[in-house]
């Protein structure tokens, strides 16, 4: 026999699933509404068809398949949760034919207006991505780590097999990195050997053997012992709009940028094959280079044998240590309607390179 409180249980029970069913509706609805929209949360990841994942574990079984992600920062300062969620959508996002090539495909990643960002490793960039920052700050946590860097470096898990002969300007292509403010720590890392007096330094930005980038609007604040954006033998480069500010410590020859060659690995000792690819075709317009206590703005490594080919330092503001600019080896380029508040303007082994009325002015 039923009893009263029994009839009543099970009325409670029913009431209780049906608006668990109803809140779990309203939550696909708004998942279908929100679908075209590609978002991908941290620990709350969404694709483009709505399925939705509440770990990176779980996102790790979907199908990230579309073409657009909207990363929300976590609020995990330890690096480990933001890093993951970044990870996940710039490395699983390929048309895997290897796996560091996203073939024809191209994904846009996204950050959040106004909110923070940490990473407690280097982050890899796939061909084809354009990652957008704008109004958001990404720091790296980790001590002697940089921002960003092209997935065929040397000791690369991708860089396997065959992949680790292509040389040349094959080793990544088609990077857009716009907006964001990217800030590190400014200090080696602990297992760091020492260099003239210094520990190994890393690059916030670094491209090595690539083709088509463009960092666009973007402010890149401290560095250690190297440079805020390094390309060794990199073709067809376009930095415009970007700010550098905050502390440098380290040797007396670095650059804020870098334009470096693949000859060896002295110079670029993660640039393998070292088959000596220069550095061309490289534009870097309306910047703004307020590291005090960094030796050069730009310069150009004079270790390279072909030299630099098309190099172009125009309508920028320095406020650097030594050399606002420092070219060496330049064929067809030069430095013109730059602002020098402090550095000079160096030229070495390039009879052609273009310099205007203050370049020549603050001539070294």
């Amino acid at each position: 026999m039923t009893t009263t409180t029994q009839r009543t249980s099970a009325k409670k029970a029913f009431i209780l699933i049906s608006l668990v069913a109803l809140i779990a509706g309203l939550a696909l609805t708004c998942g279908a509404r929100e679908a075209h929209a590609s978002s991908v949360w941290v620990c709350n990841i969404k694709t483009a068809k709505g399925a939705m994942a509440h770990s990176t574990t779980q996102a790790k079984r979907m199908n990230l398949d579309s073409s657009s992600y909207t990363v929300y920062p976590s609020g995990d300062k330890s690096g480990r949760t933001d890093f993951k969620a970044l990870h996940l959508v710039m490395n699983k996002c390929t048309t895997w034919g290897q796996r560091w090539d996203h073939r024809n495909k191209k994904i846009t990643v996204r950050l959040v207006p106004g909110k923070t960002y940490y990473i407690n490793q280097t982050l890899k960039l796939y061909n084809n991505i354009t990652f957008i920052g704008t109004g958001a700050t990404l720091r790296q946590v980790a001590n002697g780590k940089g921002v960003f860097i092209n997935a065929l470096y040397k000791s690369s898990s991708d860089n396997v097999g065959s992949v680790r002969k292509i040389g040349g300007y094959k080793r990544g292509h088609n990077f857009v990195i716009k907006g964001g403010k990217y800030v590190t720590t400014g200090k080696p890392g602990s297992t760091s050997r020492s260099k003239n007096g210094w520990r190994f330094g890393y690059s916030t930005f670094l491209f090595m053997h690539c083709n088509k980038i463009r960092i666009k609007d973007v402010t890149i604040t401290n560095n250690y012992n190297g440079h805020s954006i390094e390309l060794a033998g990199c073709a067809n480069t376009r930095i415009e709009r970007c700010t550098f500010n905050g502390t440098y410590r380290g040797d007396s020859t670095n650059e804020v940028i870098q334009l470096d060659t693949t000859k060896n690995s002295s110079c670029s000792p993660q640039g393998a094959p070292w088959d000596g690819t220069t550095t061309r075709t490289t534009l870097i317009d309306r910047c703004k280079f307020y590291v005090t206590n960094c030796p050069k703005g730009v310069g150009t490594n004079n270790m390279s044998t072909k030299g630099y080919y098309r190099v172009k330092v125009t309508n920028s503001t320095f406020k650097v240590k030594k050399y606002a600019v420092a070219l060496y080896k330049v064929t067809r380029g030069g430095a013109t309607g730059n602002k020098i508040i402090r550095g000079k303007v160096l030229t070495v082994k390039s009879p052609k390179a273009v310099l205007g009325k203050t370049e020549k002015k603050h001539r070294a």
